[in-house]
């Protein structure tokens, strides 16, 4: 019988067993999360990523290693063969509900709660405060993943006349990714559906002034700038 257990890494990293939380030493987190990130793995695969500073002998040796040193109590995280390993099934990952939320938000494929999706998609970044080298990219792509399904879900909420909650998931697409033009674009189209352009006009100096602050750039591109053009 499966053991319903749980492990976060949006933010700090976590693990649960049973109900319980487990103490798991740094090496062994990093093995869970690599899992829990990419599925199920080679060992050499796995040791290289996690210990490419070694040669191929070593970094398995510390691998085995690794693996031994993993708490009883967090056994049941990992399915283990001579061969591979991955999380065993039945454990939940956040990412993996972000990943599923943010395709069925840019793929049309379902209906989904609007709070809940905000709320899943708004939240911290990856593995905060790891800098591995397979880390950073991962970060970078789910980073990209939630702006890309906050930008669908507000056009959704701008579509259907929710206003409030379109601007809403527009500015967590802001506070993800600052300089996003898009999502800057996907707030003043609300604030304009909504009736207010003096709103979409203060959003669109907001970023003009972002945009030369940060790029030295004095104006954004011609979409942006006809959009706003468009009040009279």
């Amino acid at each position: 019988m499966d053991v319903a257990a749980s492990v976060t890494l949006l933010g700090t990293w976590r693990a649960t067993v049973a109900g319980a939380e487990v103490t798991v030493p740094a090496a062994c987190q990093r093995i869970v999360a690599l899992l829990g990130l990419s599925g199920r793995l080679s060992r050499p695969y796995l040791a290289g990523t996690l210990w490419g500073d070694l040669d191929d002998v070593r970094a398995l040796r510390r691998l085995r290693s690794t693996l031994w040193r993993l708490p009883a109590a967090a056994r049941p995280l990992i399915e283990v063969t001579d061969t591979a390993l991955r999380l065993a099934p039945g454990v939940d990952v956040d990412v993996a509900r972000v990943t599923a939320m943010a395709h069925a938000l840019t793929e049309g494929g379902r209906e989904v709660a609007p709070d809940e999706a905000l709320a899943l998609l708004s939240g911290p970044d990856l593995l905060v405060g790891w800098y591995d080298d397979w880390v950073v990219p991962e970060r970078e792509r789910i980073n990209q993943l939630r702006v890309h399904a906050l930008e669908a879900l507000a056009d959704r909420l701008t579509a259907g006349r929710h206003f409030g909650a379109a601007i809403e998931a527009g500015f967590a697409a802001i506070r993800a990714d600052p300089l996003r033009e898009s999502a800057h674009r996907i707030v003043i189209r609300a604030h304009l559906a909504e009736g207010n352009p003096a709103s979409a006009l203060r959003q669109y100096d907001r970023y003009r002034r972002l945009l030369h602050s940060q790029l030295g750039l004095d104006h954004p591109s011609p979409d942006m700038v006809a959009l706003v053009e468009s009040i009279g």
